[in-house]
Protein backbone atom coordinates (compact mmCIF):
# COMPACT_ATOMS: atom_id res chain seq x y z
CA UNK A 1 0.00 0.00 0.00
CA UNK A 2 2.56 2.11 0.89
CA UNK A 3 4.40 1.44 -2.49
CA UNK A 4 1.37 2.65 -4.49
CA UNK A 5 0.54 5.78 -2.57
CA UNK A 6 4.40 6.60 -3.13
CA UNK A 7 3.68 6.05 -7.17
CA UNK A 8 0.75 7.91 -7.32
CA UNK A 9 2.18 10.79 -5.37
CA UNK A 10 5.28 10.93 -8.19
CA UNK A 11 2.95 10.57 -11.22
CA UNK A 12 0.64 13.89 -9.82
CA UNK A 13 4.20 15.79 -9.29
CA UNK A 14 4.80 14.48 -13.60
CA UNK A 15 1.60 15.82 -14.50
CA UNK A 16 1.84 19.30 -12.54
CA UNK A 17 4.78 19.61 -14.06
CA UNK A 18 4.30 19.01 -17.19
CA UNK A 19 0.86 21.54 -17.27
CA UNK A 20 3.08 24.50 -16.00
CA UNK A 21 5.59 23.99 -18.56
CA UNK A 22 2.79 24.14 -21.44
CA UNK A 23 1.03 27.60 -20.14
CA UNK A 24 3.74 29.98 -22.18
CA UNK A 25 3.00 27.89 -24.87
CA UNK A 26 -0.81 27.98 -24.82
CA UNK A 27 -0.95 31.50 -23.88
CA UNK A 28 1.28 32.41 -27.28
CA UNK A 29 -1.58 29.89 -29.31
CA UNK A 30 -4.47 32.21 -28.00
CA UNK A 31 -2.61 35.66 -28.72
CA UNK A 32 -2.07 34.55 -32.20
CA UNK A 33 -5.35 33.23 -32.92
CA UNK A 34 -6.98 36.43 -31.97
CA UNK A 35 -4.38 38.68 -33.69
CA UNK A 36 -5.56 37.34 -37.06
CA UNK A 37 -6.11 34.41 -39.73
CA UNK A 38 -3.92 32.22 -41.74
CA UNK A 39 -2.45 35.41 -44.11
CA UNK A 40 1.71 35.64 -45.09
CA UNK A 41 2.76 39.33 -45.62
CA UNK A 42 4.92 39.16 -49.11
CA UNK A 43 6.56 41.95 -47.57
CA UNK A 44 8.16 39.36 -44.78
CA UNK A 45 9.46 37.18 -47.71
CA UNK A 46 12.16 37.46 -50.05
CA UNK A 47 10.97 38.56 -53.39
CA UNK A 48 12.03 36.42 -56.59
CA UNK A 49 13.03 39.68 -59.05
CA UNK A 50 11.51 43.70 -59.20
CA UNK A 51 12.20 46.23 -61.96
CA UNK A 52 11.17 49.74 -61.13
CA UNK A 53 12.22 53.56 -62.11
CA UNK A 54 16.19 53.10 -64.20
CA UNK A 55 16.82 50.16 -61.59
CA UNK A 56 16.07 46.19 -61.20
CA UNK A 57 17.05 43.15 -59.07
CA UNK A 58 19.50 42.43 -61.75
CA UNK A 59 21.62 45.43 -61.10
CA UNK A 60 23.65 45.20 -58.12
CA UNK A 61 24.61 49.11 -58.56
CA UNK A 62 20.48 50.47 -59.33
CA UNK A 63 19.98 53.64 -57.94
CA UNK A 64 16.85 52.99 -56.56
CA UNK A 65 14.81 49.81 -54.97
CA UNK A 66 11.15 49.24 -54.06
CA UNK A 67 10.79 49.85 -50.00
CA UNK A 68 9.04 47.65 -47.84
CA UNK A 69 6.55 48.48 -44.69
CA UNK A 70 7.37 52.36 -45.29
CA UNK A 71 7.51 55.04 -48.38
CA UNK A 72 10.54 55.77 -49.82
CA UNK A 73 11.87 57.63 -47.49
CA UNK A 74 12.59 55.03 -45.33
CA UNK A 75 10.28 56.49 -42.32
CA UNK A 76 7.18 57.32 -42.85
CA UNK A 77 4.79 54.39 -43.04
CA UNK A 78 2.42 53.46 -46.35
CA UNK A 79 -0.34 55.39 -46.88
CA UNK A 80 -2.78 55.34 -49.65
CA UNK A 81 -5.89 57.83 -50.01
CA UNK A 82 -5.04 59.13 -46.00
CA UNK A 83 -4.62 55.42 -45.17
CA UNK A 84 -1.71 54.62 -43.23
CA UNK A 85 -0.95 50.92 -42.94
CA UNK A 86 1.71 48.50 -41.18
CA UNK A 87 2.62 46.41 -43.97
CA UNK A 88 3.08 46.58 -47.60
CA UNK A 89 5.20 47.03 -50.94
CA UNK A 90 6.18 50.67 -52.26
CA UNK A 91 7.52 51.16 -55.75
CA UNK A 92 7.68 53.27 -59.00
CA UNK A 93 7.14 52.68 -62.89
CA UNK A 94 9.77 53.03 -64.96
CA UNK A 95 10.05 55.37 -67.65
CA UNK A 96 7.67 54.44 -70.50
CA UNK A 97 9.89 52.46 -73.21
CA UNK A 98 9.87 52.08 -76.97
CA UNK A 99 7.28 49.84 -78.43
CA UNK A 100 5.35 49.91 -75.01
CA UNK A 101 2.08 51.38 -74.38
CA UNK A 102 2.36 52.35 -70.89
CA UNK A 103 5.40 52.37 -68.03
CA UNK A 104 5.14 49.94 -65.47
CA UNK A 105 6.81 48.52 -62.30
CA UNK A 106 6.63 45.06 -61.19
CA UNK A 107 7.73 42.77 -57.54
CA UNK A 108 7.59 39.25 -58.52
CA UNK A 109 7.01 36.35 -55.72
CA UNK A 110 7.44 32.32 -55.58
CA UNK A 111 4.16 31.10 -53.73
CA UNK A 112 3.64 27.87 -55.03
CA UNK A 113 5.18 25.86 -51.78
CA UNK A 114 3.33 28.20 -49.64
CA UNK A 115 -0.03 26.34 -49.57
CA UNK A 116 -1.89 29.69 -49.97
CA UNK A 117 -5.44 29.90 -52.15
CA UNK A 118 -6.05 33.53 -52.17
CA UNK A 119 -4.29 37.26 -52.57
CA UNK A 120 -5.08 40.10 -50.68
CA UNK A 121 -4.12 43.54 -51.10
CA UNK A 122 -5.48 47.68 -51.03
CA UNK A 123 -3.71 49.16 -53.74
CA UNK A 124 -3.06 53.17 -54.78
CA UNK A 125 -0.81 56.50 -54.88
CA UNK A 126 1.31 56.81 -51.72
CA UNK A 127 0.86 59.93 -50.11
CA UNK A 128 4.94 60.81 -51.85
CA UNK A 129 3.06 60.04 -55.45
CA UNK A 130 -0.94 61.57 -54.01
CA UNK A 131 -0.53 65.25 -56.19
CA UNK A 132 -1.81 64.18 -59.46
CA UNK A 133 -1.90 61.56 -62.29
CA UNK A 134 -3.49 58.14 -62.55
CA UNK A 135 -2.14 54.46 -61.39
CA UNK A 136 -3.27 51.35 -62.37
CA UNK A 137 -2.35 47.55 -60.71
CA UNK A 138 -2.41 44.00 -62.30
CA UNK A 139 -1.82 40.82 -60.29
CA UNK A 140 -0.65 38.29 -63.03
CA UNK A 141 -0.45 34.60 -61.81
CA UNK A 142 2.41 32.33 -64.07
CA UNK A 143 2.15 35.04 -66.84
CA UNK A 144 -1.84 35.43 -67.10
CA UNK A 145 -3.70 38.51 -65.67
CA UNK A 146 -5.67 37.56 -62.98
CA UNK A 147 -7.32 41.08 -61.54
CA UNK A 148 -6.94 44.04 -62.47
CA UNK A 149 -7.73 47.41 -60.82
CA UNK A 150 -9.42 50.39 -62.54
CA UNK A 151 -7.34 53.58 -63.36
CA UNK A 152 -6.99 54.62 -59.79
CA UNK A 153 -6.73 58.91 -59.12
CA UNK A 154 -4.05 60.96 -56.87
CA UNK A 155 -6.45 59.72 -53.53
CA UNK A 156 -8.01 56.67 -54.35
CA UNK A 157 -7.65 53.00 -53.39
CA UNK A 158 -9.03 49.68 -54.58
CA UNK A 159 -9.01 46.20 -52.67
CA UNK A 160 -7.11 43.49 -55.32
CA UNK A 161 -8.87 39.70 -53.50
CA UNK A 162 -8.42 37.35 -56.16
CA UNK A 163 -8.22 33.36 -56.07
CA UNK A 164 -5.09 32.47 -56.65
CA UNK A 165 -5.12 28.30 -56.22
CA UNK A 166 -2.57 26.41 -58.08
CA UNK A 167 -0.36 29.14 -59.00
CA UNK A 168 3.49 29.00 -59.05
CA UNK A 169 4.24 32.55 -59.71
CA UNK A 170 2.89 35.67 -58.87
CA UNK A 171 3.67 39.62 -60.58
CA UNK A 172 2.57 42.28 -58.60
CA UNK A 173 2.39 45.16 -61.21
CA UNK A 174 1.70 48.74 -61.68
CA UNK A 175 1.61 50.91 -64.49
CA UNK A 176 1.56 54.75 -65.30
CA UNK A 177 -2.46 54.37 -66.10
CA UNK A 178 -1.82 56.15 -69.35
CA UNK A 179 -0.54 59.70 -68.64
CA UNK A 180 2.69 58.90 -67.78
CA UNK A 181 4.60 58.11 -64.38
CA UNK A 182 4.66 61.64 -62.81
CA UNK A 183 4.20 61.12 -59.26
CA UNK A 184 3.75 57.71 -59.74
CA UNK A 185 5.08 56.52 -56.69
CA UNK A 186 2.22 53.87 -55.68
CA UNK A 187 2.28 50.68 -53.48
CA UNK A 188 0.34 47.60 -52.29
CA UNK A 189 -0.78 48.02 -48.30
CA UNK A 190 -1.17 44.72 -46.26
CA UNK A 191 -0.08 42.34 -49.82
CA UNK A 192 -0.66 38.94 -48.55
CA UNK A 193 -1.43 35.53 -50.04
CA UNK A 194 -3.82 33.43 -47.36
CA UNK A 195 -6.16 30.64 -47.76
CA UNK A 196 -9.42 31.17 -44.58
CA UNK A 197 -8.66 34.66 -42.87
CA UNK A 198 -6.98 37.79 -43.69
CA UNK A 199 -3.98 38.30 -41.13
CA UNK A 200 -4.07 41.39 -39.64
CA UNK A 201 -0.64 43.34 -39.33
CA UNK A 202 0.66 44.12 -35.54
CA UNK A 203 2.10 47.19 -34.39
CA UNK A 204 4.28 45.25 -31.47
CA UNK A 205 4.09 46.73 -27.52
CA UNK A 206 7.50 48.61 -27.86
CA UNK A 207 10.11 47.87 -24.88
CA UNK A 208 9.40 51.48 -23.08
CA UNK A 209 13.03 51.73 -21.25
CA UNK A 210 12.01 55.08 -19.70
CA UNK A 211 8.22 55.07 -20.06
CA UNK A 212 5.26 53.48 -19.56
CA UNK A 213 1.59 52.24 -21.31
CA UNK A 214 -0.93 54.27 -20.14
CA UNK A 215 -3.26 51.36 -19.89
CA UNK A 216 -0.91 49.42 -17.52
CA UNK A 217 -1.80 52.71 -15.27
CA UNK A 218 -5.11 52.78 -13.02
CA UNK A 219 -6.69 55.60 -14.39
CA UNK A 220 -8.44 58.07 -12.02
CA UNK A 221 -11.89 58.42 -14.18
CA UNK A 222 -13.79 58.05 -17.14
CA UNK A 223 -17.13 58.44 -18.71
CA UNK A 224 -18.71 56.99 -21.90
CA UNK A 225 -22.09 55.69 -23.61
CA UNK A 226 -24.82 55.25 -21.36
CA UNK A 227 -24.60 57.19 -19.76
CA UNK A 228 -21.82 55.30 -17.84
CA UNK A 229 -18.92 56.47 -15.55
CA UNK A 230 -16.63 55.42 -12.82
CA UNK A 231 -18.76 56.92 -10.12
CA UNK A 232 -20.99 54.52 -10.62
CA UNK A 233 -20.53 51.12 -9.73
CA UNK A 234 -23.89 49.89 -11.71
CA UNK A 235 -22.90 51.47 -15.08
CA UNK A 236 -24.32 49.76 -17.96
CA UNK A 237 -21.10 50.02 -19.67
CA UNK A 238 -17.19 50.35 -19.18
CA UNK A 239 -14.31 50.82 -21.53
CA UNK A 240 -12.11 48.11 -21.76
CA UNK A 241 -8.41 47.57 -21.70
CA UNK A 242 -5.96 46.15 -24.02
CA UNK A 243 -9.17 44.58 -26.51
CA UNK A 244 -11.99 46.11 -27.85
CA UNK A 245 -15.48 45.66 -26.27
CA UNK A 246 -16.11 41.46 -27.86
CA UNK A 247 -12.41 41.31 -26.09
CA UNK A 248 -11.09 40.58 -29.93
CA UNK A 249 -7.40 42.89 -30.03
CA UNK A 250 -7.88 46.83 -31.03
CA UNK A 251 -7.88 47.37 -34.44
CA UNK A 252 -7.37 51.04 -35.51
CA UNK A 253 -6.92 51.70 -39.45
CA UNK A 254 -6.79 47.52 -40.14
CA UNK A 255 -3.34 47.35 -37.95
CA UNK A 256 -3.64 46.01 -34.60
CA UNK A 257 -2.31 47.72 -31.41
CA UNK A 258 -1.77 45.23 -28.30
CA UNK A 259 -1.88 48.03 -25.66
CA UNK A 260 -4.61 50.41 -25.61
CA UNK A 261 -7.71 51.93 -24.30
CA UNK A 262 -11.34 51.40 -26.15
CA UNK A 263 -14.50 53.24 -25.58
CA UNK A 264 -17.76 55.16 -27.19
CA UNK A 265 -18.75 58.61 -26.62
CA UNK A 266 -21.98 59.52 -24.72
CA UNK A 267 -24.96 61.42 -26.26
CA UNK A 268 -24.40 64.56 -26.66
CA UNK A 269 -25.81 66.89 -23.41
CA UNK A 270 -27.36 69.51 -24.92
CA UNK A 271 -28.27 70.28 -28.59
CA UNK A 272 -25.85 71.96 -30.62
CA UNK A 273 -22.90 70.32 -28.75
CA UNK A 274 -20.90 66.39 -29.26
CA UNK A 275 -21.18 63.18 -27.26
CA UNK A 276 -18.27 62.94 -25.58
CA UNK A 277 -15.93 59.87 -23.80
CA UNK A 278 -13.02 60.20 -21.45
CA UNK A 279 -10.59 59.07 -19.32
CA UNK A 280 -8.27 60.83 -16.76
CA UNK A 281 -5.39 59.88 -15.40
CA UNK A 282 -2.88 61.55 -12.39
CA UNK A 283 0.34 61.78 -13.91
CA UNK A 284 1.93 64.63 -12.07
CA UNK A 285 4.60 61.85 -10.31
CA UNK A 286 5.60 60.11 -13.20
CA UNK A 287 7.81 63.59 -14.50
CA UNK A 288 7.14 62.14 -18.27
CA UNK A 289 7.50 64.60 -20.81
CA UNK A 290 5.88 62.85 -24.16
CA UNK A 291 2.15 61.47 -24.62
CA UNK A 292 1.96 59.39 -27.85
CA UNK A 293 -0.57 56.99 -29.34
CA UNK A 294 -2.67 55.98 -32.96
CA UNK A 295 -6.22 56.92 -32.31
CA UNK A 296 -9.35 56.07 -34.43
CA UNK A 297 -12.37 53.91 -34.90
CA UNK A 298 -11.73 50.52 -33.93
CA UNK A 299 -13.20 47.56 -35.99
CA UNK A 300 -16.17 47.90 -33.84
CA UNK A 301 -17.29 51.02 -35.23
CA UNK A 302 -15.21 51.17 -38.68
CA UNK A 303 -18.93 51.11 -40.51
CA UNK A 304 -19.38 54.83 -41.01
CA UNK A 305 -19.51 58.15 -39.85
CA UNK A 306 -17.01 60.35 -37.93
CA UNK A 307 -14.73 60.41 -34.90
CA UNK A 308 -12.57 63.02 -33.12
CA UNK A 309 -9.82 63.02 -30.75
CA UNK A 310 -8.13 65.50 -27.88
CA UNK A 311 -5.84 65.34 -25.25
CA UNK A 312 -6.23 67.98 -21.94
CA UNK A 313 -3.43 68.90 -19.77
CA UNK A 314 -5.12 70.28 -16.39
CA UNK A 315 -7.71 71.63 -17.83
CA UNK A 316 -6.27 72.82 -21.37
CA UNK A 317 -6.71 71.93 -24.56
CA UNK A 318 -2.79 70.55 -25.79
CA UNK A 319 -4.00 68.74 -29.22
CA UNK A 320 -6.54 68.29 -31.41
CA UNK A 321 -6.92 65.87 -33.92
CA UNK A 322 -9.01 66.25 -37.37
CA UNK A 323 -12.26 65.24 -37.67
CA UNK A 324 -11.56 61.13 -38.98
CA UNK A 325 -13.60 59.07 -40.88
CA UNK A 326 -14.08 55.42 -40.04
CA UNK A 327 -10.73 54.04 -41.51
CA UNK A 328 -8.03 55.96 -41.13
CA UNK A 329 -5.75 56.15 -37.77
CA UNK A 330 -4.04 59.32 -37.12
CA UNK A 331 -1.03 59.55 -34.39
CA UNK A 332 -0.47 61.60 -32.09
CA UNK A 333 2.44 62.81 -30.16
CA UNK A 334 2.42 66.21 -27.49
CA UNK A 335 4.44 67.82 -24.88
CA UNK A 336 3.27 66.81 -21.37
CA UNK A 337 5.29 68.53 -19.14
CA UNK A 338 4.51 69.06 -16.09
CA UNK A 339 1.13 68.11 -16.53
CA UNK A 340 -0.54 66.90 -13.08
CA UNK A 341 -3.94 65.70 -14.41
CA UNK A 342 -4.08 64.52 -18.18
CA UNK A 343 -7.48 63.62 -20.26
CA UNK A 344 -7.95 61.84 -23.25
CA UNK A 345 -11.26 62.76 -24.85
CA UNK A 346 -12.97 61.32 -28.03
CA UNK A 347 -15.90 63.00 -29.38
CA UNK A 348 -18.45 62.02 -31.99
CA UNK A 349 -16.73 64.06 -34.81
CA UNK A 350 -20.13 66.17 -34.88
CA UNK A 351 -22.67 63.50 -36.71
CA UNK A 352 -23.45 62.01 -34.14
CA UNK A 353 -22.22 58.69 -32.25
CA UNK A 354 -23.83 55.87 -34.57
CA UNK A 355 -20.50 53.32 -34.91
CA UNK A 356 -18.15 55.65 -33.06
CA UNK A 357 -16.48 52.68 -31.30
CA UNK A 358 -12.98 54.04 -31.08
CA UNK A 359 -9.85 53.62 -29.32
CA UNK A 360 -6.31 55.13 -28.38
CA UNK A 361 -3.57 52.37 -29.52
CA UNK A 362 -0.42 51.63 -28.00
CA UNK A 363 -1.06 55.27 -25.49
CA UNK A 364 2.24 56.15 -23.69
CA UNK A 365 4.19 58.21 -21.82
CA UNK A 366 7.76 58.93 -22.25
CA UNK A 367 11.14 60.74 -22.02
CA UNK A 368 11.16 61.41 -18.33
CA UNK A 369 12.15 64.37 -17.23
CA UNK A 370 15.38 63.09 -15.30
CA UNK A 371 15.83 66.29 -13.48
CA UNK A 372 12.78 66.68 -12.47
CA UNK A 373 12.49 62.94 -11.35
CA UNK A 374 15.65 63.24 -9.49
CA UNK A 375 15.04 67.22 -7.14
CA UNK A 376 11.63 64.64 -6.28
CA UNK A 377 13.76 62.50 -5.28
CA UNK A 378 16.45 63.70 -2.70
CA UNK A 379 15.35 63.83 1.03
CA UNK A 380 14.21 67.07 1.94
CA UNK A 381 17.01 68.93 4.76
CA UNK A 382 16.02 68.00 8.07
CA UNK A 383 15.11 71.54 10.22
CA UNK A 384 18.03 72.35 12.65
CA UNK A 385 17.28 72.15 16.32
CA UNK A 386 16.22 74.57 18.43
CA UNK A 387 18.51 76.14 20.37
CA UNK A 388 16.75 75.97 23.60
CA UNK A 389 16.85 78.86 25.92
CA UNK A 390 18.34 79.17 29.17
CA UNK A 391 16.05 79.88 32.32
CA UNK A 392 15.59 83.02 33.94
CA UNK A 393 17.52 82.20 37.08
CA UNK A 394 15.67 83.28 40.15
CA UNK A 395 16.93 86.21 42.53
CA UNK A 396 17.94 85.29 45.83
CA UNK A 397 16.33 87.09 48.31
CA UNK A 398 18.45 89.42 50.35
CA UNK A 399 18.97 88.39 53.96
CA UNK A 400 16.45 89.92 56.68
CA UNK A 401 18.36 92.03 58.59
CA UNK A 402 16.16 91.70 62.10
CA UNK A 403 16.75 87.37 61.83
CA UNK A 404 19.08 85.82 64.00
CA UNK A 405 21.65 83.66 62.34
CA UNK A 406 20.72 80.26 61.70
CA UNK A 407 23.18 77.37 62.66
CA UNK A 408 23.57 74.97 59.69
CA UNK A 409 21.46 71.51 61.00
CA UNK A 410 23.61 68.13 60.79
CA UNK A 411 22.24 65.62 59.40
CA UNK A 412 21.71 62.55 61.69
CA UNK A 413 23.54 59.13 61.21
CA UNK A 414 21.74 56.36 59.44
CA UNK A 415 21.11 53.07 62.16
CA UNK A 416 23.35 50.66 61.96
CA UNK A 417 21.78 47.50 59.77
CA UNK A 418 21.09 44.53 61.50
CA UNK A 419 22.23 40.92 61.03
CA UNK A 420 19.62 38.50 58.67
CA UNK A 421 18.03 35.98 60.97
CA UNK A 422 20.07 33.06 60.54
CA UNK A 423 19.88 31.26 63.72
CA UNK A 424 22.43 32.89 65.07
CA UNK A 425 25.34 31.32 63.03
CA UNK A 426 27.93 33.88 61.48
CA UNK A 427 27.74 33.44 57.64
CA UNK A 428 31.29 31.36 57.84
CA UNK A 429 29.61 28.55 60.10
CA UNK A 430 27.05 28.71 56.90
CA UNK A 431 29.61 27.81 53.96
CA UNK A 432 31.07 25.06 55.88
CA UNK A 433 27.81 23.50 56.69
CA UNK A 434 26.98 23.50 52.55
CA UNK A 435 30.50 22.26 51.85
CA UNK A 436 30.04 19.53 54.52
CA UNK A 437 26.64 18.12 52.65
CA UNK A 438 28.32 17.83 49.15
CA UNK A 439 30.99 16.07 50.40
CA UNK A 440 28.39 13.17 51.88
CA UNK A 441 26.53 13.52 49.31
CA UNK A 442 29.72 12.59 46.91
CA UNK A 443 30.91 10.21 48.87
CA UNK A 444 27.58 7.65 49.28
CA UNK A 445 27.02 8.09 45.13
CA UNK A 446 30.70 6.72 45.17
CA UNK A 447 30.38 3.86 47.62
CA UNK A 448 26.69 2.72 45.87
CA UNK A 449 28.89 2.37 42.22
CA UNK A 450 31.70 0.45 43.72
CA UNK A 451 29.23 -1.84 45.52
CA UNK A 452 27.43 -2.47 41.84
CA UNK A 453 30.92 -2.73 40.04
CA UNK A 454 31.48 -6.29 42.61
Amino acid sequence: MKRVKSVLTLAMAVLLASSLLCLPALAETVLLEKAGGDGIFLSDLEWKSWYMFQSSSDNPDSPYAPSFDVQENGITPITISGISYAKGLRYHPDELQAGNDYSWCDIVYDVGSLGKTRFYAVVGKDSVGAHNGNIQFQVIGDGNVILESPILGPMESYVMDCDITGISEITLRANDGGDGITDDSCAWADAQVYSTNRSIPQRTAEELADGVYISDLEWKSWTMFGPSSSDNAESPYAPSVDTEENGTPIVIGGVHYPKGLRTHPDNPAAEGEQGIADFVYDIGGLYYTRFRAVVGKDSVGSVGHNIQFQVFGDGELLYETPVLDARVGHAIDVDVTGIQELTLRASDGGDGIPDDSCAWGNPRLTDIDEDAAAAAAEPEPEPAPETPEEPEQPEEPAPSPAADPVEPSVAPEPPASEPADDGGLPGGAIAAIIIGVIVVVAVVVALVIKKKKK
